[in-house]
């Protein structure tokens, strides 16, 4: 039966992998082009600290709404709309020279975001009846993108190249993403298929959103600070801390993208093996000690291992908990995703204003040690989170 979805719904599915590609690069690109941002709109670091909240709070506002909205009227209308958001996010950058229009414009680019991803990752779910195994490809899809943005805005410097081609490079991929899109024939629902009957949904205590759910979210929300910190600012922790040039801290960036990759395809093999509640605290656990051995350590080398590491085990957080919220409320899969990246981008803005009015006050480093106390606590929820899912089954 799921090979037959599959040959039916391809189109679907590629939509959602090209989607998550995509983000990855939208995600990183304002972080991986701060020094050009600064000098082509005469601020500060503060002030990109800004835009890169700004950016958090849209993602962060809507995705629940958005989910929802596809879970009723479909995924095709709503990720098409997104597309459309952030191809005017790429093209408009370059064409201006206003500050205030660039914050403007990040908001935009983070409603892109709330219709693309809810809905992309819940089309998984109803393309797939087991939908949790396909989800660490959804995340190496994202960490691709992620991971080629700053080899390309590298290039781009080392080159000499103007760095608005990036942006335009990328509105372009998002128009062509959208005839995609328009073009493609999506899955029903997958509260359409679910049967509550189903002995493949049954736990003997029912999920709740307000308990189980709430957890997961706020496990992730405080995951995202600690991400923030490291996949927005490390170039920023590179010059000051090891003395890098701007071109080789940028490139330093897609470091963590490697070990998210590494990871994605990792978990491809651990999700056959453990329980995502497992997983979460293992993976969880090992990069608090990853960043731990790189931060204390005052070694460039050593920090770019423990950042690879961490990437590795961190970077598929996010998408094994879209699987597990799945299992848990599969007949409201786009509202149970929406609330994850609801939880996550507003903790990704709060991580992003942090850092931009404390780093000319205290420095980068003692943000970096913040960081490692509050992967400590996501760790400890985790646990909360192994325990909670082990009493449904009781």
């Amino acid at each position: 039966m799921t090979n037959i979805k599959l040959n039916k719904y391809t189109g679907a599915v590629a939509v959602v992998y090209m989607c998550m590609f995509l983000e990855g690069a939208g995600n990183i690109i304002v972080a991986s082009t701060k020094a050009s941002l600064m000098e082509h709109f005469g601020v500060d670091l503060a002030a990109i600290g800004i835009v890169m909240m700004v950016n958090s709070i849209a993602c962060g506002l809507f995705p629940m709404i958005t989910g929802s909205l596809s879970d009723k009227f479909g995924r095709k209308i709503v990720i098409f709309c997104g597309t459309i958001l952030f191809a005017i996010f790429f093209l408009s950058v370059p064409l201006i020279r206003y500050y205030p229009l660039l914050i403007l414009l990040t908001f935009v680019q983070g409603l892109g975001y709330c219709a693309t991803d809810p809905s992309s990752q819940a089309t998984i779910f109803d393309a797939y009846e087991d939908a949790a195994p396909k989800m660490p490809l959804v995340q190496l899809a994202f960490a691709s993108g992620a991971f080629t943005a700053p080899i390309i805005i590298g290039y781009i410097y080392d080159n000499d190249i103007n760095w608005k081609f990036s942006y335009i490079l990328y509105g372009v991929l998002f128009l062509m993403l959208m005839v995609f899109v328009a073009t493609r024939k999506f899955p029903p629902s997958a509260k359409e298929r679910v049967s509550a009957a189903s002995p493949k949904y049954i736990f003997k205590q029912e999920p709740k959103p307000f308990r189980e759910g709430l957890v997961i979210c706020l496990y992730m929300a405080a995951l995202s600070i600690g991400y923030g910190f490291i996949s927005r600012w490390v170039d920023v922790y590179m010059i000051d801390v090891f003395g890098f040039s701007n071109a080789a801290a940028v490139k330093v960036m897609g470091t963590y993208q490697i070990g998210c990759i590494m990871g994605a395809v990792l978990n491809l093999f651990l999700t056959k093996k453990f329980h995502t509640t497992i997983l979460l605290i293992s993976h969880t656990t090992i990069g608090l000690g990853a960043m731990a051995m790189g931060v204390f350590s005052m070694n460039s080398n050593v920090f770019i291992i423990g950042l690879l590491i961490a990437g590795a085990v961190l970077g598929s957080l996010f998408s094994l908990c879209v699987g597990l919220l799945g299992q848990l409320f599969p007949k409201n899969s786009g509202a149970a995703t929406g609330s994850l990246s609801s939880s996550s981008s507003i903790c990704l803005a709060l991580s992003s204003l942090i850092a931009g009015k404390s780093i000319d006050i205290i420095g980068i480093y003692p943000l970096f040690v913040f960081m490692l106390f509050i992967m400590a606590v996501s760790s400890a929820i985790a646990v909360v989170i192994r325990k909670m899912y082990l009493q449904l089954l009781k």
